[in-house]
């Protein structure tokens, strides 16, 4: 976050463990996502998600049903979400090479 700041939409970087880079392996630390990835999330949507301690996560979805969003209004949320952290990861110049 020190190099790029942080941003609503963007899971933060915390680090890498590269104990073992000499064989091409690395670990790479991120904050916790307690819906998992955005893909698996879209495609199994469940009703309520709790971790460990109990704690209950109302998903996103069910919020947006209570607002009376339909399936396509809740994508182009999605959507705009991801662009708005892409825009700003472009806005930074960070790329994937």
């Amino acid at each position: 976050t020190a190099c790029i700041g942080e941003h609503a939409n963007i899971v933060k970087f915390l680090g890498a463990v590269v104990d073992d880079i000499d064989k091409g392996k690395c670990v790479a630390v991120f904050e916790l996502s307690p819906f998992g990835n955005l893909n698996h999330y879209l495609r199994n949507v469940p009703t309520q998600l709790s971790d460990v301690s109990g704690n209950v996560y109302v998903n996103l979805s069910e919020d947006m049903e209570r607002q009376g969003m339909n399936q396509i209004h809740k994508l182009m949320y999605f959507c705009k979400q991801i662009a708005s952290g892409m825009e700003y990861l472009a806005q930074k110049n960070v790329s994937n090479h």
